[in-house]
């Protein structure tokens, strides 16, 4: 069986979805009555490019996915990076883990009510990262203005070029590969985690492919990052 860790929301954070879900159908209605900008879309908004180029510029980052075969054959070596990125309840994971590195410096969120859970249950880690990156697009304007001070956001511009590149609805590590690749400038960015869906998702055992391209996604990162630098994973012999 597929190793996995447990991270489910906190009582405490599914209180907070409760209520956010309850009181998303009056502000959206009042957006509209008031031709009010949802406060993710606003000036107020931070750049995720803006705020994270200087963290990872020149630096050896580690982008670190859930795939279970992370747990199954953990690696070395993941806290000696300068900077270490994880994906949704990644950070979770690997406090629970013990294997896979300690650190969370960055965590990526795509889904409004991840963001929503992560944001609530952060004190619970011991070390909580010091930075919330919103890689989605379509969840953008129904987030609450309480979660958007906490966030930044990569940049729609971008989504919608790789979303063009990969022919379908981008992933967030692919999200994440972009964002982490078009800023490191002559650093290096790492992967850890990532099998473009050959294993379950460590913390539910679930393959969900959803919107997006497997194929797509590992030649993107083969083009973005090498092979050399994803660690754990081979690319299949080309045939033919």
């Amino acid at each position: 069986m597929a190793p996995r860790i447990r991270v489910d929301p906190s009582v405490r954070a599914k209180a907070v979805l409760a209520a956010e879900e309850w009181l998303q159908r009056g502000r959206t209605g009042w957006w509209r009555s008031r031709r009010t900008v949802p406060p993710a879309l606003g000036p107020r908004a931070a750049d995720a490019a803006a705020v994270i180029a200087p963290l990872v510029a020149g630096r050896s980052v580690a982008l670190v996915g859930n795939a279970s075969s992370l747990l199954a054959h953990p690696p070395a070596g993941i806290d000696d990076h300068d900077v270490v990125v994880r994906i949704n309840r990644g950070a979770h994971v690997a406090e629970r883990a013990g294997t896979i590195g300690a650190r969370t410096d960055v965590v990526l969120v795509a889904g409004r009510r991840m963001a929503i859970g992560l944001a609530v249950d952060a004190r619970t880690l011991r070390r909580p990262p010091a930075h919330m990156l919103f890689m989605g697009v379509r969840d953008r304007p129904r987030l609450p203005a309480w979660l958007v001070r906490r966030l930044s956001f990569y940049p729609a511009a971008w989504h919608g070029a790789l979303e063009a590149e990969l022919g379908a609805s981008p992933s967030t590590g692919a999200a994440g590969i972009d964002l982490l690749t078009r800023l490191v400038g002559d650093g290096e960015v790492h992967l850890y985690g990532f099998d473009f869906w050959g294993t379950p998702t460590s913390y539910n055992l679930r393959t969900k492919i959803g919107p997006h391209a497997p194929n797509a996604e590992a030649d993107f990162a083969l083009r973005r990052v090498g092979a050399g630098r994803i660690h754990g994973w081979s690319p299949p012999p080309a045939t033919g």
